[in-house]
């Protein structure tokens, strides 16, 4: 007796093997971004943190409660700061932002480079943990911080693994805060700046992270 072998087909196989080619095509790459975001706000985020921490611990060292009452005034003494702070593997110096960064970063919307203006009045480092810092001094309180959490690592994004962060100290305020634009994280930065083809500008990028709970939506 002749039993009947049931199976598939070559053809059938082929079609199979076709379509979770076709089905791997279109979510790999979805899946590989995804997961590279996630590895550049996590980084983002430690800095973050670990940028708050300092400053509040390095007034506390300094036995001031104004940032006007340090050393951080100057260059000079924002290179100091980085280097006795911070665990710092390259010291670029005063102007020597070129050097730690990319000297342009394609907007993660695609059409416009954005560099690192006047690197003479910022104090560049690269940390053990990889991270490039371009840090200022604060003026009427506000400092500006430029961060590519990766070095000169790919993909060399702004809105991706490059950030602008500011530290604030209001009048009214000890604190010192690791925010956006002001000081302030809101929402509307980000559809001010992060958000527009038209600006050559990743201010409000780290607002929208934060606001939505430290993921990158956009």
């Amino acid at each position: 007796m002749i039993k009947n072998r049931s199976g598939f087909t070559l053809a059938e196989v082929l079609v199979t093997l076709g379509v979770i080619g076709v089905v791997a095509v279109m979510t790999i790459p979805t899946l590989v971004t995804s997961y590279q975001k996630q590895g550049y706000v996590a980084a983002l985020q430690k800095n973050y943190s670990m940028l708050s921490q300092t400053f509040e611990k390095y007034l506390s060292d300094q036995r001031v409660e104004r940032l006007t009452e340090t050393e951080l005034t100057t260059l000079d003494g924002v290179g100091e700061f980085l280097n006795n702070y911070f665990k710092v593997t390259k010291d670029c110096g005063i102007g020597g932002a070129n050097s730690c960064f990319e000297t342009a970063y394609k907007k993660w919307t695609g059409d416009k480079n954005v560099t690192i203006s006047n690197t003479s009045n910022y104090y560049a480092v690269i940390l053990a943990n990889g991270a490039a810092i371009a840090m200022g001094k604060p003026v009427g309180g506000l400092g500006i911080i430029y961060i590519d959490v990766n070095g000169k690592k790919g993909p060399n994004i702004a809105g991706r693994d490059f950030f602008t962060i500011r530290y604030v100290q209001k009048n009214d305020d000890k604190t010192i805060k690791v925010a956006d634009v002001n000081g302030e994280i809101e929402e509307s930065l980000f559809n001010d700046y992060c958000s527009k083809k038209d600006e050559a500008s990743v201010d409000g990028c780290l607002a929208k992270i934060i606001l939505d709970g430290w993921k990158m939506t956009y």
